[in-house]
């Protein structure tokens, strides 16, 4: 039995409902990844089994190179509070300048100042995108995407009402005064990666992306 506790739940290809789950593995005391379509979060019963903050405990984990499987049943045991998350995501810290420059981190947690700037529209392949700029103290990274899975909800359902512009700067105050830790992905270019997944990223830039948010 493996226990998961679920980091970020990131967009991977919206078109065919394909994420991807970034989770700590507390027994191996480590960061992975799972591939996971949006009708499995939740079991056969319609129980959630895979949740943001939460830990869920699998049958088995089989790790095949930079991605991991998951084997046989699944339960979501608990939800972690904010004292016990924000233990886990301050472990291990790295700076997000160090995380851009350096293609061998695939997934990290970073901690910023503030995050501004929120873009969001629908590109040229009618798929919607948010971005933001984030600044963690000493250095600022503009238009980076966000794929995180409530966030990404949040946005499209406002987008373009009369809401969303008000929303975008209670957003931006309320982040003045937070804590905000980021959950950064970088694509894994492999065989064991989906063809159309590689299809449409572009390695300018775009191969790294913020796969989840937690603010305190």
């Amino acid at each position: 039995m493996a226990k998961l506790l679920t980091l970020a739940m990131s967009e991977m290809s919206p078109k065919n409902n394909k994420y991807k789950i970034i989770a700590y593995w507390i027994e191996q005391n480590k960061i992975i990844s799972i591939d996971i379509d949006e009708e499995n979060f939740k079991d056969i019963n319609k129980h959630i089994v895979w949740d943001i903050g939460a830990v869920t405990q699998a049958e088995q984990v089989i790790a095949k190179d930079n991605l991991f499987e998951i084997n046989g049943d699944m339960i979501l045991l608990e939800n972690y509070n904010k004292r016990q998350l924000k233990e886990i995501l301050d472990r291990d810290l790295i700076k997000l300048s160090v995380f851009k420059r350096n293609q061998n981190i695939n997934y990290c947690i970073t901690k910023v100042k503030s995050i501004y700037d929120i873009r969001n529209l629908f590109d040229e392949r009618d798929l919607f995108r948010s971005k933001v700029t984030v600044y963690d103290g000493s250095d600022e990274e503009k238009n980076i995407k966000i794929k995180d899975y409530r966030w990404i909800k949040y946005w499209n359902y406002i987008y373009g009402k009369d809401i969303e512009k008000k929303s975008k700067e209670q957003y931006e105050e309320l982040f003045i005064n937070k804590e905000i830790y980021l959950i950064m992905y970088r694509f894994i270019d492999n065989k064991n990666q989906k063809n159309y997944y590689s299809r449409k990223i572009s390695y300018r830039g775009d191969n790294y992306w913020i796969a989840g948010i937690h603010y305190f």
